[in-house]
């Protein structure tokens, strides 16, 4: 008698359990990237990401969401993951030593995860809807320019009908979220003085619906995704913290008195902080 197909599950603590112990991390670097993992799972279900599936991941960085999509895609699926990123970059661990870690698991029979590779690479020269969507997750913010998004927009639109794309929200729902807002608005204004800044492009949910539309794609769904959670909203706000204190690079740019300056410092760091909420959307050709 053939068994019964079990259903995968649709739970978002279960699909990061699986997600966390397929990235193979370190006892202590568990609870943190669980809480990582729960937040991309809300993200996939809110795409409504499918067993069976074949999906092209663009910006996949050390795996975290392709975790993910592996876990909900099951062993009839498949995940095609890129990055433009030098296998040897990251620290502590390199995107190359995570990848690795990630593929040896039991998730990487139904992965292929390609660094240091762009859309135009010939290994991704597959036929029309050869995948079911493209997935940018908590990437476009790391993209040189809105010109470069949208150009990559409209490669995927050769590439397969549907998007599904996730990003912060540039905006605060509470008083808390307030200083992961500051920090953002102030990597937005040294994007262009401070080229070599990992967040290059923050552009807000309307903004990126025009590029969207720009490049030819419709949204046909957008789902608010609680981030507080997170925290990502303290990393960026220590890692700006240690910028203005120590950064002489930022002496040159002139955007408030060194009072303001001081103003800002205090205000981060004086407040309880949690991260600015995320937006998921579905968009189709």
């Amino acid at each position: 008698m053939k068994p019964e197909a079990v259903e995968l599950s649709r739970c978002p603590d279960e699909i990061a359990q699986i997600a966390v112990a397929g990235l193979q991390l370190s006892e202590a670097a568990l609870q943190s990237q669980l809480v990582q993992s729960q937040h991309r799972a809300r993200i996939a279900l809110a795409w409504d990401v499918r067993e069976g599936q074949r999906l092209l991941e663009l910006g996949c960085g050390q795996g975290d969401m392709t975790a993910v999509l592996a876990a909900m895609v099951g062993s009839s699926g498949h995940v095609t993951a890129i990055d433009p990123g030098s296998p040897d970059y990251g620290a502590p661990v390199t995107l190359g030593e995570a990848i690795a870690r990630l593929t040896a698991g039991p998730l990487g029979g139904r992965l292929n995860v390609q660094l240091g590779t762009g859309l135009s690479s010939p290994t991704l020269a597959l036929p029309f809807e050869h995948y079911d969507a493209a997935v940018m997750a908590h990437c476009s913010w790391y993209f040189a320019s809105q010109d470069s998004l949208v150009e990559t927009f409209s490669c995927l639109a050769g590439r397969t009908r549907q998007l599904l794309l996730s990003e912060w929200d540039i905006r605060a729902e509470s008083p808390s979220q307030i200083p992961h807002l500051l920090t953002v608005l102030l990597r937005r204004a040294l994007s262009v003085p401070l080229p070599d800044d990992n967040i290059r492009t923050p552009i807000s949910q309307t903004e990126m619906i025009a590029l969207l539309s720009q490049a030819g794609w419709s949204v046909e769904q957008v789902t608010e995704i609680d981030s507080n959670q997170l925290q990502d909203g303290g990393w960026e706000v220590d890692m700006m913290l240690d910028r203005l204190l120590h950064d002489p690079a930022l002496g040159s740019v002139q955007l408030m008195s060194d009072t303001n300056l001081e103003k800002l410092r205090t205000a981060l760091l004086r407040s309880q902080i949690e991260s600015m909420p995320s937006y998921a959307l579905v968009c189709r050709r």
